[in-house]
């Protein structure tokens, strides 16, 4: 199966400590992946590892049925050989060649119908008028999609993508990173794709690999990811978030804001309580409440702000056992605007709750 395979691959830049710790994972063809965490953690590491930009000093890396690198022998196969396709952060275009010469830039002549299929991809994406001219005369948003099908035309094995929207305002991202899903479903390529953006991992990938020091501490899809965190790290990594904490009694633990359930939990357990903005109901929100939402809890509103398509709240609670008010961030979707100081009643999502033990 031709796709991309990392087998417990270590990486560290001259006597310092691993940057990349064990790391195994496979690309399927047709999937694309992400490798999803904050800077330093290794995901551009793995990446340059899986091009040949840097040599593996343990554990295997395999395209296809190919070991294209191997740390215990020494064994590297260039670049150029392993039929990859890397498209860069900043793109890489060459300056002082036609857009068409860009995209057509790795093909020989015997290669007819690929030059076809540089023109035809060209001009389904709207850029058909622009193959002869040079690329300082596109946006951003039209360089992005030109370095796509250079490295895309080759018909690359596998292609691997670096922070590909990371220059782009937030409508031409989004307009981009839809155009860019639909070239890759078609193509049918194995990807991997860098990212520190917990939303265009959400959207972009079949699988999300979250890094943390240098190691893959989850692995799963979208949903998995988002609706069950492998711990805090995890759960925190989608935005800003809500912090509780309390003991476990009786396989519960006990908050202002209602008593979540621990099965796996021995009583006298110290947990932290996760509670996502977004699982905050409001009474007066225009969202359907479910019907076996329960009993609800008065807060008063400190201060309601508007976002656009959400209204972000700060909420206060009643105080808890060391007389402390607990102060809460919630989203509401549209324009809720309560005013300061009045008192709203509040429902909590159990599925925006994670518990986790300290």
């Amino acid at each position: 199966m031709i796709g991309l395979h990392m087998d417990h691959v270590i990486h560290a830049y001259e006597d310092d400590p691993p940057v990349v710790r064990d790391v195994s994972f496979d690309v399927k063809p047709g999937e694309l992946v992400c490798l999803l965490g904050p800077s330093g953690c290794g995901k551009t590491t793995l990446l340059r590892l899986a091009a040949g930009l840097e040599i593996v000093q343990q554990g295997q890396i395999s395209i296809g049925d190919k070991t294209v690198g191997l740390g215990e022998t020494g064994h590297h196969m260039p670049p150029e050989v392993r039929g990859v396709g890397l498209m860069f952060q900043d793109y890489a275009l060459f300056p002082h060649l036609t857009i068409l010469e860009n995209v057509t830039f790795g093909l020989t002549d015997s290669n007819g119908a690929r030059y076809a299929w540089a023109r035809d991809s060209l001009s389904r994406i709207g850029l058909g008028g622009t193959i002869n001219v040079y690329p300082h005369t596109l946006s951003g948003g039209q360089q992005q999609r030109v370095a796509l099908l250079r490295a895309l035309a080759t018909e690359p094995r596998v292609l691997l993508l670096d922070e590909p929207f990371s220059g782009m305002d937030v409508t031409l991202r989004a307009n981009v990173r839809e155009q860019t899903l639909t070239i890759l479903k078609e193509t049918g390529v194995a990807t991997l794709m860098v990212t520190h953006d917990p939303e265009e991992a959400m959207f972009m990938a079949d699988r999300i690999l979250v890094m943390q020091g240098g190691r893959i501490i989850q692995a799963g899809t979208p949903q998995e990811t988002y609706f069950h965190p492998a711990n805090p790290f995890v759960a925190a990594l989608f935005g800003p978030i809500n912090e509780l904490s309390g003991t476990v009694q009786d396989k519960a633990v006990k908050t202002p804001l209602g008593d979540f359930e621990t099965p796996a939990m021995a009583d006298g357990t110290e947990a932290r309580i996760f509670i996502r903005p977004e699982g905050l109901k409001m009474e007066y929100s225009g969202e359907p409440l479910p019907d076996d939402a329960g009993e609800g809890y008065t807060a008063r509103v400190v201060s309601a702000r508007m976002l656009g398509r959400s209204s972000h709240l700060r909420l206060s609670f009643a105080a808890d056992a060391y007389g402390t008010e607990i102060d809460i961030q919630a989203r509401i979707p549209g324009a809720f605007l309560p005013a300061s100081g009045s008192t709203i009643t509040v429902w909590v999502d159990p599925n925006q709750v994670f518990v986790f033990p300290v």
